[in-house]
C-alpha cells in the first residue's frame, strides 16, 4: 500500500512562490537567448560608421521592445523580465521613444470610437 504525504500550507505557499520565480527566470532566459541570436546576426561595421554607444543604444531598444511585446505593453512585467526598476525602464522608453504596437493599436481604436475626439 502506498503511503500518502501531506503538504503544509506554508510548504504549498513556498512552492507557489518558487513556481512564479521560476517562470520569471524562464522568461528572462528566453529574452536573453533571443537577443543572443540578434547579436550573432550583427555584422561588424567600421568604427567610423558605428560607435560602441550606438550599438549599446540599439541593443537596449531591441531588448526593451522585445520585453514589451512579450508582456503586451505591460511595463511592470517588462521591467521584471529585464531585471530593471520600472522607473528606469520608463526613462529608457521615453529617451529612445519606444512605442509598443499594442499601445498604438489601443490608441487608434479609442480615437476611432464614435463620440471620441482623437
Amino acid at each position: 500500500m502506498e503511503e500518502q504525504t501531506f503538504v503544509s500550507i506554508d510548504d504549498w505557499r513556498k512552492s507557489e512562490e518558487l513556481r512564479h520565480r521560476l517562470d520569471d527566470l524562464e522568461n528572462l532566459a528566453e529574452v536573453m537567448l533571443a537577443n543572443l541570436k540578434v547579436l550573432r546576426g550583427i555584422q561588424p561595421i567600421g568604427p567610423a560608421r558605428f560607435s560602441f554607444y550606438e550599438a549599446v543604444q540599439q541593443f537596449e531598444i531591441e531588448l526593451i521592445s522585445d520585453a514589451l511585446k512579450r508582456t503586451h505593453g505591460h511595463q511592470v512585467k517588462a521591467a521584471r523580465l529585464l531585471g530593471l526598476n520600472v522607473t528606469t525602464l520608463n526613462v529608457k522608453i521615453k529617451r529612445y521613444n519606444i512605442l509598443h504596437a499594442d499601445r498604438e493599436l489601443r490608441k487608434q481604436i479609442k480615437s476611432a470610437a464614435p463620440g471620441q475626439n482623437g
